[in-house]
């Protein structure tokens, strides 16, 4: 966790620095996308899942990701409004699972799980918790002035429907839900096995659970420029 909190506070001032440069920036921007058409959307026992990884190149699409905060700062000519962006978890590896439900039933999470292998090496998901818990750190050591807006960013990553237990998704209906893992997105990360285990597929007419589905995405790293002014 303190891995997790030095890089995603480095990556956080590194990006207001940059947004204050007169001159266009270029940064690199790297990601692990599906290999194929076929890794991107799987489906089977009527659950079709999407997998898209987030990067800046798209976080626009994700505004529950990144909660605005307002504070004030101390100027010339006296204390003036700023907004802070908060990047949420992007320096580390997120997808958003788009899981549509086809299958008649309610499809609950509840014993199924997801997880990623990235180098031959499982990484830990990070749980709502323990995005919680990284920034109560940072509100406790770093940006004091945006620190009584904190409430504001807790409920706002209260609301996001990072994957648990708790999440179902009703018969005929999309869920998009999100899962971060404990990798840093750096170039070099190579290719990696998205995999999504033992999610209900069939049940009984009592709602017991006869029919259990794994899901697999093959990915491959990808790394582009972007031009920011």
């Amino acid at each position: 966790m303190k891995k997790f909190y030095n890089y995603l506070v480095l990556t956080t001032f590194s990006a207001i620095l940059l947004s204050c440069a007169p001159a266009p920036t270029i940064t690199k921007v790297t990601s692990l996308v599906p290999i194929s058409e076929a890794d991107k959307k799987v489906t089977k026992g009527g659950i079709t899942i999407e997998v898209e990884p987030i990067n800046i190149t798209n976080l626009n699409k994700y505004p529950m990701l990144t909660p605005t905060v307002t504070y004030q700062e101390s100027g010339i000519l006296g204390p003036y409004e700023k907004k802070w962006v908060v990047p949420n978890v992007l320096a580390y590896l997120t997808f958003a699972l788009n899981i549509t439900n086809n299958t008649g039933h309610i499809i609950k999470m509840k014993d199924s799980d997801v997880g990623i292998t990235v180098g031959g090496m499982d990484a830990q998901k990070l749980s709502k918790v323990q995005i919680l818990q990284f920034w109560a750190a940072s509100f406790s050591t770093n940006n004091q002035a945006i620190a009584p807006q904190a409430g504001i960013i807790y409920a706002a990553i209260e609301r996001v429907p990072y994957w648990d237990e708790n999440l179902k998704v009703l018969p005929g209906k999309t869920l998009k839900a999100f899962v971060t893992f404990d990798v840093v997105l750096k170039e070099g990360i190579g290719e990696a096995s998205l995999a999504i285990y033992d999610l209900v597929t069939n049940t009984d007419e009592a709602g017991n659970p006869t029919e259990r589905t794994n899901f697999d995405f093959n990915l491959k790293e990808v790394t582009t420029t972007v031009s920011s002014n």
